[in-house]
């Protein structure tokens, strides 16, 4: 049994019944928010969002391994430390441990549905000030299957960016256009829902690329990452006055946005059917643990805590 199947169990917290009505799991939410052990603390909530059958819990499985390894949590408490980011390297697990905790599996139907979190809460006081975060961990349904309605995947989309701190969108290979155009249409309701407000509506924005193959050119990771989403979001580039209009939304709704690239993580993982998530079996510079994209989330956590 790993450590998150012993610490923590994902709990869905918000369903869509159908077109119209959304169900919240009010009393689960009160056991996790609730806790006596979070009440005076500030809250940071890291989500991931995208198209179905992307490996968005895949890739927060190994988020959960990567913070059990580095914070202590309600479940499993140990001395709580104010750095975060000296890196223990054994925090994959070991090679051939099955990955747990949000459910996933290889294949073309949707596993996940509705918005789920992650039940145990990661403790942590910051550096510099000595304040006190409470870490969430939030997974959503997959966009644009063949059983959500365009309403559905929009309220996905917004709810997740409403909830969010650091809000992790999950595509394949590249950024492409119609990408920052649902964001800018998904986004306006935001705008609108903070349309009183001085601050910007939404927190954090990482753009988590996938099988990235022009390594070459703009590196994987962080580094490389932002080099990239700078060049193609920069309004500069554009002489389409439509197109400098999205780039402008999404400056205007997010504090801060960042990006990182991901190599192919391997045929097996990809393709195998009873594949269980074992780092053994993944291409080499995928799994390595000072790899820079291992978690791409953990930049992002930085400033905003």
């Amino acid at each position: 049994m790993t450590s998150d199947q012993k610490f923590g169990k994902a709990i869905n917290i918000l369903s869509f019944m159908n077109s119209k009505e959304i169900v919240v799991d009010d009393s689960e939410l009160d056991k996790i928010f609730g806790h006596p052990e979070i009440q005076d603390r500030k809250v940071v909530i890291m989500s991931i969002i995208g198209a179905f059958r992307g490996g968005k819990s895949f890739f927060l499985d190994y988020c959960l391994r990567f913070l059990y390894a580095h914070f202590p949590s309600i479940n499993n408490p140990w001395e709580e430390t104010q750095c975060i980011f000296e890196t223990n390297d054994s925090w994959m697990g070991e090679s051939d441990e099955p990955l747990t905790g949000f459910s996933w599996r290889s294949g073309t139907k949707r596993d996940t549905t509705g918005i789920i979190m992650w039940n145990d809460v990661f403790l942590h006081t910051l550096d510099r000030t000595g304040e006190k975060i409470a870490i969430f961990v939030m997974d959503t349904q997959g966009l644009f299957d063949n059983e959500s309605t365009p309403a559905d995947n929009s309220r996905i989309f917004a709810l997740g960016n409403l909830i969010s701190s650091i809000q992790l969108l999950n595509l394949m290979n590249r950024a492409q256009e119609d990408h920052f155009q649902y964001l800018q249409f998904a986004t306006e309701f935001a705008k609108f829902a903070g349309s009183s407000m001085i601050e910007k509506p939404f927190q954090n924005l990482t753009f988590l690329i996938r099988d990235w193959n022009n390594d070459d050119e703009y590196s994987y990771g962080t580094a490389g990452g932002n080099k990239y989403i700078k060049e193609v979001l920069s309004p500069n580039n554009c002489n389409n006055q439509e197109l400098q209009s999205v780039r402008e939304t999404i400056f205007e709704c997010f504090n801060k946005i960042e990006c990182c690239l991901l190599p192919y993580p391997g045929k097996i993982v990809a393709s195998r059917k009873n594949y269980d998530g074992r780092w053994s079996e993944m291409n080499e510079e995928f799994s390595q643990p000072k790899f820079p994209g291992h978690p791409a989330f953990m930049s992002s956590l930085s400033r905003v805590t």
